[in-house]
């Protein structure tokens, strides 16, 4: 014995009414309260009409005609119907939920940490700058990912790609260090971002021993050398040439309408960068050694520099 269908809608019906009227017409079921079909310019939609909570008239669409049968479109109306069901609130809510886990999950990224509570935290560490730098440089392809997710294969599948352009595994491992470290704190901010450090037991894999690595260890050491007197001679010239280039722009500046603008010819050095080339030449510093030099370290007096080297504290 065939199930008789909940609507007074058959699909032979539907097919006619779609066929047969103009757009928007309205083709309404007698035996289920508000469910009703809808001309549209192409084919028809199964809609529900009720009233919610606050008395307003709402519509909910169910799917579209033809790809929805009548009997199914009426049992989904159906049951809206017997269940006191707001569809429209429940998608909105739906909705709502859905776009805070989204915003949840992008405020969980690797990136929005280290741009939010990690640069406030290494605002207060001696090379908090540095560290961040390196984390930035050394993950790009983790920064848009959310720090719920990384892996154990995300860090052995990094390992192998460092490996491959060369670094040595000390450099490897002081990198690694310093996510995890970030990924720590990200477990202690107020609230905290992570619920857990997800690299927490995540080991480095052993380092690759081979003849490669041991090639690629002595062509580190072995590009490691001092200037020849010819390049630091090249090194001068290039520097005065980029200080003269930068005085001839500024006076020309000054002469055109901008006369406020300082000086260049005034001073010894016209730029930083070429101070820090010198210092870099004449001390043998790190880069960031040098970028995290103080005032308390320089004796302008006594023409001196008391820095200890040392690698990126995290």
């Amino acid at each position: 014995m065939a199930t008789k269908s909940p609507t007074s809608i058959t699909d032979e019906a539907a097919r006619r009414f779609i066929s047969e009227n103009p757009e928007r017409a309205t083709l309404f079921c007698t035996r289920i309260t508000g469910f009703h079909l809808i001309k549209l310019k192409r084919g028809g939609s199964w809609r529900f009409r009720y009233t919610d909570d606050t008395g307003k008239r709402r519509v909910a669409t169910i799917g579209a005609y033809p790809a929805l049968k009548p009997a199914t479109a009426a049992d989904k109306a159906l049951k809206w119907r017997v269940d006191g069901a707001d569809p429209q609130k429940e998608k909105a809510e739906r909705r709502e939920t859905a776009q805070t886990e989204a915003e949840a999950k992008a405020a969980r990224t690797l990136a929005a940490f280290l741009d939010g509570p990690y640069t406030r935290i290494q605002a207060r560490k001696k090379g908090g700058n540095a560290t961040l730098a390196l984390i930035r440089r050394n993950f790009p392809e983790l920064l848009d990912r959310d720090m719920a997710s990384l892996s154990a294969r995300d860090i052995h599948g990094w390992q192998d790609r460092r490996e491959a352009q060369g670094k040595a595994h000390v450099t490897i491992k002081r990198e690694f260090s310093a996510l995890k470290t970030a990924l720590n704190a990200a477990t202690r901010t107020d609230p905290p971002a992570l619920e857990s450090n997800p690299l927490a037991a995540v080991k480095l894999q052993q380092p690759v021993d081979n003849d490669q690595s041991r090639k690629l260890a002595e062509a580190r050491h072995a590009a490691r050398r001092l200037l020849t007197d010819d390049e630091i001679q090249r090194l001068y010239l290039g520097l005065d040439r980029f200080a003269d280039e930068l005085r001839a722009q500024r006076r020309n500046s000054r002469e055109h309408g901008k006369p406020d603008l300082p000086d260049l010819d005034a001073v010894e050095y016209p730029h930083w960068f070429i101070v820090f080339t010198l210092a870099a030449l004449y001390t043998g510093m790190r880069p960031g050694d040098l970028y995290t030099l103080t005032w308390q370290e320089a004796s302008l007096n006594f023409k001196r520099i008391t820095k200890t080297p040392e690698k990126t504290k995290h």
